[in-house]
């Protein structure tokens, strides 16, 4: 009696090992599910920042500017970066999604390329939107998201 007690609890602790231990992630969607999940609901949908920006010229000359960065995400546009060089009076500046990128000089529309900021889906996207969206902004990438793996960073599992 007494070991099938012993076995009984054994099972059951393993049991809620198992339910209380997440699963390893096993594909690239299974991290953005996760940190889709670990911040539904929590995670902002705009912010705006001042960063001092030192631009370097080929011949090493350096140039600090103040650039006034604006981020946005709405379930229409997706996520959104509008990058103000310098004044904004001066109406220099990009506007950048995933996958697109529009320039602005003195206020007037300077070309559009589809060339995006892929940083997008993984800082802003992956949090407020569809995992399927955020999969379909990062194939641009080429990343393998078959492939994951875990290790330790700073003594941590990450």
């Amino acid at each position: 009696m007494r070991s099938f007690s012993r076995l009984s609890g054994l099972a059951a602790f393993s049991i809620i090992a198992v339910v209380v231990q997440p699963r390893a992630p096993r594909s690239g969607r299974d991290v953005l599910e996760a940190m889709r999940a670990a911040y539904d609901g929590k995670w902002y949908h705009t912010l705006t920042f001042r960063q001092k920006t030192t631009l370097r010229g080929p011949d090493g000359a350096e140039r600090v500017q103040t650039w006034y960065e604006a981020l946005r995400h709405t379930s229409a546009t997706g996520t959104q970066l509008r990058i103000d060089f310098g004044d904004p009076k001066e109406g220099n500046g990009a506007i950048y999604t995933a996958d697109s990128l529009w320039r602005v000089r003195g206020g007037k529309l300077a070309n559009a390329t589809a060339d995006g900021n892929v940083f997008l889906p993984l800082i802003e996207g992956v949090y407020v939107q569809p995992v399927d969206r955020t999969l379909r902004e990062l194939e641009s990438t080429r990343v393998d998201m078959s492939k994951v793996y875990q290790t330790k960073s700073e003594g941590r599992d990450t």
